[in-house]
């Protein structure tokens, strides 16, 4: 038999530019006196599982924050947007929102509610849609919007809960409404191309309240699960489109 699964809780790793690594749970018990701690330009609060970054004009390059398989965790950026990162995920962002394009990179699940600032765009690029093919990037303009990129799900998926974004994958721009989703099919299924459709919004970010809103496959489903509760899944017989 198997005993209960506990779900995801707030932990993660955070790698700074200089290639230092903390993992919040260990520094949380170093300083479980204090519910929240400063560090290099970050406010870690451990009862909120929120980690706020300040910004540090006086260094170029990324850091990252990642959540292991059964983990969650909250960012806010130097621009005061909000990113809340989904089990199994990782968010890239740079040293310094100062000048230009305020430019982060996302693995996994994000949802983000991203400050308006015309004179610094706000662009969210999938990375390992660089190995081949055309790069896939969301435009924002001031916006509430959940990315999901998974390694192994066939397909990136923006859903729009609020304001306006563009998907872009090379030439090709499709700009969202709220309760459209765009769907870039990887690129070793061989599909090009950005589809639009409509969706309940909400379902699709109910995790980031905590809960599960299901409609999909069971493979969809499982591998939702897998991740939120760290366990790896295995089937017997072929459950197809089930």
């Amino acid at each position: 038999s198997v005993g209960q699964l506990p779900p995801a809780t707030e932990k993660a790793l955070l790698t700074l530019w200089d290639g230092t690594v903390f993992s919040l749970d260990t520094t949380h018990a170093q300083f479980s006196g204090n519910p929240a701690m400063t560090l290099s330009g970050f406010e870690i609060d451990r009862e909120k599982g929120e980690i706020t970054y300040n910004g540090n004009g006086s260094r170029s390059g990324y850091n990252s924050l990642s959540t292991p398989l059964g983990g969650q965790y909250k960012l806010v950026l130097p621009d005061g947007s909000k990113a809340w990162l989904n089990a199994g995920s990782t968010l890239k962002f740079p040293t310094s929102f100062e000048t230009g394009i305020r430019r982060v990179e996302v693995t996994g699940e994000v949802f983000f509610e991203v400050k308006s600032d015309k004179s610094r765009p706000f662009i969210v690029s999938l990375p390992h849609q660089k190995k081949k093919g055309e790069p896939v990037e969301i435009a924002v303009l001031g916006t509430e919007f959940n990315v999901s990129s998974y390694s192994d799900d066939p397909v990136i998926q923006t859903t729009l809960i609020k304001g306006r974004v563009e998907v872009k994958k090379g030439r090709e721009v499709k700009v969202l409404s709220p309760g459209e989703q765009a769907e870039v099919k990887k690129v070793e299924t061989g599909e090009s191309g950005i589809e639009v459709r409509n969706v309940d919004a909400q379902s699709v970010a109910a995790w980031k309240e905590g809960m599960f809103e299901f409609d999909g496959s069971i493979e969809v489903i499982m591998r939702q699960i897998s991740r939120w509760y760290a366990v790896e899944v295995e089937y017997e017989g072929n459950v197809g489109e089930k």
